[in-house]
């Protein structure tokens, strides 16, 4: 599987990072599951991520500070030579932030770079004579934007599979994307035992 970029821009959520990078390599399939990006600095073609916070667990990054809208647009910016390089999966980011510090929480953001999939309860395709999708039919809703999820990291190999293509999309997409507001616990955390329990 392609890695997952890390990015820390909370001080107190650095030691979080070797937890984690822990937890997430003790499952089979997700060796290197995280790319950790400690610079600002443009992509090269043949560049390296860490996957593991230096031996001591300190953490170098020059991310601290940053903002989810600085994160998000370096990534953007530098998509094509991630992916064309298979550094790493550019749609799908983890930022250890402030409050990553507090409660071990991952926030999770998704870049939806391609009009969403037509889901429907019940009735016809509309290549089988049913009527036409409407909007809200559609999941994602909205293409070119990103969608966030705060997560425990334990739930890291879950979220990763079910949006990167690992789990069948029309599994999982009208959870994730149309139904999200019942799986929030009462922390705003999006709460993927319960998504897994409904399926």
């Amino acid at each position: 599987m392609s890695s997952i970029l890390l990015f820390c821009t909370a001080q107190e959520a650095k030691s979080l990072a070797s937890k984690i990078s822990k937890h997430v390599e003790t499952t089979e399939g997700y060796d290197d599951a995280l790319a950790i990006v400690k610079s600002r600095g443009e992509v090269s073609a043949d560049e390296k991520f860490e996957t593991q916070p230096d031996a001591n667990g300190s953490l170098e990054t020059q991310w601290v500070g940053a903002s989810v809208e600085e994160v998000r647009d370096w990534v953007l910016q530098n998509q094509e030579k991630l992916r064309d390089n298979e550094i790493a999966d550019a749609n799908l980011i983890a930022i250890l932030d402030y409050r990553s510090a507090k409660d071990e929480t991952i926030r999770m953001d998704y870049y939806r770079d391609r009009p969403g999939l037509p889901f429907r309860e019940s009735g016809l395709h509309p290549e089988e004579g049913g009527p036409p999708y409407t909007e809200v039919e559609i999941l994602p809703p909205k293409s070119d934007v990103w969608y966030s999820f705060r997560i425990r990291y334990q739930h890291f190999h879950q979220l990763v599979a079910d949006l990167t293509g690992v789990t069948s999309a029309e599994v999982v997409f009208p959870y994730y994307f149309g139904r999200k507001d019942e799986f929030l616990d009462d922390q705003g955390i999006f709460d993927l035992d319960k998504v897994f329990d409904a399926l």
